[in-house]
Formats: C-alpha cells, structure tokens, sequence
C-alpha cells in the first residue's frame, strides 16, 4: 500500500486550495524588499511545505537531545561526588576502583557534551537567520500599507495594549539555556521579533471568512456593473461554507447601519486607529459602540447596496486612507485563503 502523505501544514494549505490543479499560477507574496507576486504550482508549493516540516523536525530533535544532555550531566556529576564521598569516608580499594570508573564514564559524557552543545550553537545560528527573514518580512508587509511600527510602539494606548512582554523566569530550563547563550545580536532580533507580533496582534490580521475565495483585488479592475475601468478600494471574498463574518482586528464597532452603496456594513476602528470595513452584508449582528475581538461575529454576507451577488466587501484604512488588506492578512497566513 503507497504510504499517505502527510497533510500540509496550516499556512500551506489556504495557498494550496488557490492554486489550480495543472500548471502554476501567481501569488502575492511579501518579502524583504516588498510585496511581490511569484508564479507557483501546487508540486512547488508541496515541495516547499515538506522542507518547512523537515526543518521544525529537525529542530525538535535537536531540541530533545539538548534536554537529554543537560539531564545526564545532572545525574553523572551526581554519581561522581557520591563515588568519591564513598571513598574518602570508607578508604575502600573497590570503591576507589568505581570512581574512577564513573570519572571515566563521566569523561565520555562530557565529550557527548560539548557536541550536543556545538549542535545547539549552530541551532542558535540557524534560529538568527529565521528571526532576521521573520522580522524583514514583517516591517516590509506593515510598511507596504504605510504603517511606521516605530511611531505606533510610542503610542501609549498601543503599548498598553501589546503589554510588558516580561517573561518571568525565562521559561523552561531549555528555553533559558538557549538564552544564555545567545548573542547580543540574537537577543536583539528576539526581543523585536516579540515587538513586532505584539503589534500585528493589534493589526486587521484576523480572516474574515472562515473558507473564503478572493473574486476581486485592490486597485483597478473594470467595475462589475458599469464594465468601466476604476480603482476598486477594497477586496471582494466569496465562500460556499459558513457565510459568518468575523472581525479581522480588536477595536470598537464605530459604524453598523446602511452606508449607500455599501449597503448594509460594519466598520471596526482598532487601538491603531486603522479601520475596517465590511459591506454589503445581509444582516448586522453588532452595534456601535461595542468591543470586539478577532473572530468575533459581526454580520453574514448578503448582497445589500450596489451588489451583484453575495460577497464580502472588505477594506482596511489607514489615516483614512484605503489601503490594499492583504498583507496584513498575510501576516498570520490568511491572505491567500
């Protein structure tokens, strides 16, 4: 029996439901130098998925070994001071014998050690690679929508919000161990890795739609009633799953009525000051004034105002700006669903 292929990871399998079947097709991606579209196939994508997976495997093996090292040398130091606490209170030759036994046994460990750490200084390594590629995929997706994450850590209400980011005791032994032997350099991309998630958690990252297919992007495209060509200031989702539409960010619901062609929408002002805005919905189920969280529903899509059939409407604005809502979707991996 051919053995079953593991399914795809959770950021691979929205791409993998966009993609066609035959042939490759492009996908808007961010990367370090913007958002960019790349041309993709499904056994590229597949292909790609499997390495990510091997990778965070052979991390977790690493992981393990490192623990397993640290636990050994506890119990080998331990079996080195009773055998010579056994020999100075007893003078006994055999036991003498089996110290230098454990000397030598502990010797042996020793030199498993310092490969177990040579191990877990290249694991570090390979960490400061990712964190880098993380964190420049990151601002260059906040940037593209003109978000300046700097300016947005000195807002008070914005830092209150993302929190003290304080750790406690640093964790497991494990996880303080890695910390005490990373870098400067390290520990720096560490702490703005934890920053930058901080504020994305603030951010329009959240899907709108559970099971969602993207008809309509940002930017032009000829209108679908007149056919003219014009700016389109937002995406248009459809799904044939759950019709529930749930808020993409925290905020307060600062518009929830009919709004002329919008027909009826929903719009959600965040701690940033970004809004969000969902048209054409077929009922409300929130009101102004109201807090909401990320998933929280807020409506189900219907084809209220200048419609030509149910979908969601969707646009994020910033400094009242409408902007393009996907790479901030594509922050936590919902942009391609």
């Amino acid at each position: 029996m051919k053995p079953r292929k593991p399914p795809l990871p959770g950021w691979a399998q929205s791409i993998h439901s966009a993609l066609p079947e035959e042939g490759s097709a492009k996908v808007l991606i961010p990367g370090a130098e913007g958002v960019r579209y790349v041309e993709l196939s499904r056994r590229e994508l597949e292909e790609s998925a499997d390495q990510v997976t091997a990778r965070r495997e052979r991390r977790r093996r690493r992981a393990r070994k490192v623990l397993e090292h640290h636990r050994t040398r506890r119990a080998m130091a331990a079996v080195g001071v009773l055998a010579v606490v056994l020999v100075l209170v007893f003078g006994n030759v055999g036991l003498f014998q089996q110290s230098r036994s454990a000397a030598f046994e502990l010797a042996d460990r020793e030199t498993e050690i310092q490969t177990l750490d040579g191990a877990l200084r290249a694991y570090l390594d390979v960490t400061r690679h990712l964190l880098k590629d993380e964190n420049v995929n990151m601002l260059a997706s906040m940037e593209s929508v003109g978000l300046d994450p700097e300016a947005l850590y000195e807002d008070a209400r914005i830092a209150s919000a993302m929190g003290s980011g304080d750790e406690g005791d640093g964790g497991s032994p494990l996880l303080r161990s890695l910390l005490e032997r990373m870098d400067d350099e390290q520990e720096g991309l560490l702490v703005e890795n934890m920053r930058l998630n901080g504020l994305a958690s603030l951010l329009p990252t959240h899907t709108p739609l559970s099971e969602k297919r993207r008809v309509s992007g940002f930017g032009l495209r000829g209108h679908p009633i007149s056919g003219r060509l014009q700016h389109h200031a937002g995406v248009d989702f459809v799904t044939s799953g759950d019709p529930t539409i749930t808020a993409s960010q925290p905020g307060v619901v600062t518009l929830a009525q009919w709004n002329g062609a919008y027909g009826l929408s929903v719009e959600i002002t965040g701690v940033t000051g970004i809004v969000t805005r969902y048209a054409h919905l077929r009922s409300i189920a929130v009101e102004v004034g109201e807090e909401v969280q990320p998933g929280d529903p807020i409506g189900v899509m219907g084809s209220t105002g200048v419609s030509t059939g149910p979908h969601l409407h969707y646009e994020v604005l910033v400094d009242g700006e409408q902007v393009d809502p996907m790479p901030m979707l594509e922050l936590s991996g919902h942009g391609m669903d």
